[in-house]
């Protein structure tokens, strides 16, 4: 599931800088933009490996060492709801 929305993360992030890339944007919009991608390569290169590392530990039955990693990933994705929205609200008012 998390593979696959993020995947979609990914491909809607791209097409977003590529059209920065080919049109002028706010600088505040732009310091969102690298925000936004940089917290959802934590996500997917630091938290998920370390999230399915932990789901298989547990499928074969055994009882993994305590972990943050799931807290750190909701509240990255709570920090995205939040720089999403203020993304928006920037570029509502650049025009």
């Amino acid at each position: 599931m998390f593979r696959a929305l993020n995947a979609s993360e990914i491909v809607l992030a791209t097409a977003t800088a590529i059209t920065f890339a080919l049109a002028p944007r706010p600088l505040a919009a732009t310091v969102l933009l690298v925000a936004l991608a940089v917290t959802l390569a934590v996500q997917v290169v630091v938290l998920r490996p370390r999230l399915e590392a932990r789901s298989a530990l547990i499928i074969d039955g055994v009882t993994p060492p305590k972990s943050r990693a799931h807290l750190a990933y909701i509240a990255l994705e709570g920090a995205k709801v939040l720089m999403l929205a203020t993304f928006g609200i920037v570029l509502m008012f650049a025009g």
